[in-house]
């Protein structure tokens, strides 16, 4: 089944890449910026460092912020959280897909974690 999911994730990327209008979408060759969903934001430094940033403030907690250091590999995303703002330690890799302005994160069974949009320039 695990096969199957990444058979069919790699036809999508081809698919969606292979079909896009360059002259008529915005595209982004990293994911060097800050991403958001809802009360949630990554935010990847180009020197390899970065924060994830969860908003609790409606829960009386405050913005929680989690850094981490950051790599890449084909299509996977490595984050290694330091502990500080968070209990979040430890190294974490994750499925990532970019088109345009989304950036869509699933975790290392597939399973879908959220799409990112990019909040660069607003």
């Amino acid at each position: 089944m695990k096969n199957l999911k990444l058979l069919l994730f790699a036809f999508a990327a081809l698919f969606l890449f292979s079909c896009s209008d360059d002259d008529n979408e915005k595209s982004l060759s990293s994911i060097v910026g800050r991403w958001e969903k809802s009360n949630t934001a990554f935010v990847f430094n180009s020197n390899k460092t970065g924060c994830h940033e969860t908003d609790l403030r409606d829960e009386g907690l405050g913005v929680i912020r989690s850094r981490f250091t950051w790599s890449m590999s084909d299509a996977q995303l490595f984050l290694t959280y330091d502990g500080s703002g968070s209990h979040i330690k430890g190294t974490f890799m994750y499925y990532y897909v970019l088109v345009d302005d989304v950036l869509s994160v699933y975790y290392d069974d597939w399973s879908f974690m959220g799409a990112y949009r990019y909040a660069d320039g607003k």
